[in-house]
């Protein structure tokens, strides 16, 4: 399976990420609750975790993520301090502000996957495939 990117909640701008993830080789799968989260990340082992929530739900998707895998977790956050602080501390690795280039967001993900690949090379999530499609 080629890399997997869960999206949590929906929201307006969110086509033109779902297109530039989807154009990469990225299967995206949208989730509209923490249970539909938790289901898809169950059913289909995900390489990365990308949130859209300002809401207190979003923190808690991090944390109850993190009981059980070390996946990497990007958050979009409005350009609230205390948001994007709560989100790092619940267990996000990287916030972005929104709104933010899908190109952006791409280069962010890719830095996480290959962190990720570094920190947990014998992962079964671990993506395997080859490093060198990114453009750093």
């Amino acid at each position: 399976m080629r890399k997997t990117l869960v999206i949590q909640a929906t929201g307006k701008g969110l086509d033109s990420i779902r297109q530039t993830f989807t154009e990469e080789g990225f299967l995206v799968v949208d989730s509209s609750d923490d249970e539909a989260v938790m289901e898809n990340l169950s059913m289909s082992p995900s390489n990365l975790v990308f949130l859209v929530d300002d809401s207190q739900k979003g923190s808690q998707i991090c944390s109850m993520i993190r009981h059980f895998s070390n996946i990497p977790i990007l958050a979009l956050c409005q350009n609230d301090e205390k948001h994007k602080v709560k989100m790092l501390d619940m267990g996000a690795d990287a916030c972005v502000n929104w709104p933010v280039s899908p190109l952006e967001i791409l280069a962010r993900v890719r830095s996480l996957q290959r962190r990720y690949r570094t920190l947990y090379p014998d992962d079964d999530n671990n993506e395997t495939q080859d490093a060198s499609k990114d453009d750093d």
